[in-house]
Parts: C-alpha cells; structure tokens; sequence
C-alpha cells in the first residue's frame, strides 16, 4: 500500500468538507436555512472523518477502532467531535490559566514560582469544578448541541411528523439563531482541521513532532497506575 495513501484521504476528505461548508454559506445567501444548517453538519462530519483518516497514518501498525464507523455511522462522527472539542477546550484553559502564567513569570520575574504555580493550578481545578457543576458554561451549551446536532441535520433536511403534538415538522422551521449558532460551532471545528490540512507531512521536523506526540500519547496509556 502507498505509504501516503492515508494523507491523500485526508486531504481529499477535508477539501470534501471544505466544499459542503461552502455550499452551505451559498445556500445561506438564498436564505435555504435548514437546507444550509444540515450541510453545515454535515461538513463538520466530514472534517471529523477527515481527522480519522490522519490519525490513521501515523498507526500502520493496525487498524485504529471505530475507523470503519466514521465512513458508515454519523453518530460515531459527532460524538468523536463532541470529545474533540472537551480536549480541545481543557488543552487551552491549560495553556491560559496554567502554562502561560507560568512561563511568563520565569520570563519576567514578579512573584515567586511556586506561588505562581499553586495560584494556576487552583484557577484550572476551579474551572474544571465549574464545568463538572454546571450546564451553563460556555463548554456546556456547545457540548450539548453537538449531541442534538444529528437531529437539527435531519430536520433540516426532510418533512418529520411529531407524534407528541401530531403535527408535522418543516425544514424550514429552523431559524437564524439555531443556523449561526450551528455555523459559528462548525466554523470553529473546521478551522482546527485546517491547521492539520496545512502541515506539510513531507517536512522532517513536522514528522518528527508527531512521532514524538505519538510516543508520549503511547506512554501515558501504557503506564500503570501505582
């Protein structure tokens, strides 16, 4: 098999997704909201399909799991992006409320380490307190949209029957708020992709720093507990 072969599907799958997000905005323009609000979903899905196909590459050794479902199965899809997006959020507060605060003290020397250390630590368990509590957070509301979100798709795309209220359903029921809130969470998981897209895997040092990634992600699940 050509080595590559994973990288070539990984960037035709995310240029796929590209173009449904683009249809989508075309859509928008005609204002074909729920129309637009499911391709947008389902660009998200191929961006995590996309994201699948990578993550493949860098494990020839074997076939990773669930990678069968992200071409058959569109609820894998967006539950995978509804944990990317919790780790993708805890990677920034980290870096925000922990790591940055500390490198900047080594760099410009104000307060002792230590109490700079224990102040972020406390401000990151406060955040992670606040999240495991709340359903109102930010993380929360986005957490909980993509749990929806394959329904939102699928009532924009097709006439359903509510057997609670014995009234049929219409796409075009959707609104503005429901279609910007879906773009705005779309957009963002797209861009996050990009970043991948635009690597040059043919670049040692690129190849080099996801060896290392992997190595560590390698060790942290072999490790035993004590």
């Amino acid at each position: 098999m050509d080595k590559d072969i994973y990288i070539k599907g990984f960037r035709l799958t995310f240029e796929n997704a590209q173009r449904l997000f683009n249809a989508a905005e075309t859509l928008e323009e005609k204002k074909e909201l729920a129309i637009s609000n499911s391709l947008l979903i389902l660009s998200a899905e191929e961006g995590m399909k996309a994201y699948t196909i990578l993550t493949q590459h860098f494990y020839p050794e074997r076939i990773l799991e669930d990678f069968d479902k992200h071409f058959e199965h569109h609820k894998t899809k967006l539950e995978s992006i509804r944990s990317l997006t919790c780790i993708s959020q805890l990677v920034n507060k980290f870096r925000e409320l922990h790591f940055n605060p500390i490198f900047e003290n080594v760099i410009n020397p104000k307060e002792d380490h230590q109490t700079v250390k224990n102040r972020n630590e406390q401000n990151l368990l406060g955040w992670l307190k606040k999240e495991a509590e709340s359903n109102d957070t930010d993380l929360a509301k986005e957490n909980d949209w993509w749990r929806q979100a394959n329904t939102m798709k699928q009532n924009g795309f097709y006439v359903g029957f509510n057997n609670g209220n014995k009234q049929w359903t219409n796409p075009s029921s959707i609104n503005k708020v429901k279609y910007f809130k879906t773009k705005k969470y779309v957009d963002n998981f797209l861009k996050q992709i990009k970043v991948l897209y635009n690597l040059d895997f043919n670049n040692g040092s690129v190849n080099e720093m996801i060896g290392e990634l992997k190595r560590k992600i390698t060790e942290i699940k072999n490790k035993k507990p004590k």
